[in-house]
């Protein structure tokens, strides 16, 4: 059972966290538009994988990758854009997989099933 967090726009990460929350291999989802939050829930919990927005531009995604790393080095993160020519720099900072928006149901299951 996995433990997940996303960050970012709330709206525009509400159908992944719904997918989510259907999935049986799920524990917990928890959302947050802030990454304060994020670090305060790093520090109750732990948490398997985060699936971050990497389109929200406030703060640079591979700034706050690193800040989840930091945290704790075990956890997965995974990126979710509308933009496909990060994927490569995205694998190569060490996220766990690149999916694009919107997300579909069959991604995660993937992304889910790749993380056992």
């Amino acid at each position: 059972m996995l433990n997940v967090v996303l960050y970012g726009k709330t709206k525009a990460l509400f159908h992944a966290e719904e997918l989510l929350k259907s999935m049986v291999k799920i524990e917990n989802v928890a959302s947050f538009d802030n990454f304060p939050q994020v670090r305060e829930y790093f520090a109750r919990y732990d948490v398997d994988m985060v699936l971050l927005d990497a389109d929200d531009e406030a703060v640079g995604w591979q700034y706050l990758a690193d800040k989840i790393w930091e945290a704790d080095k075990r956890t997965k993160v995974v990126l979710l854009s509308c933009n496909k020519e990060d994927a490569v720099k995205a694998y190569e900072a060490g996220v766990f997989d690149y999916l694009l928006k919107p997300v579909k149901k069959k991604q995660l299951e993937r992304v889910m099933a790749k993380s056992e």
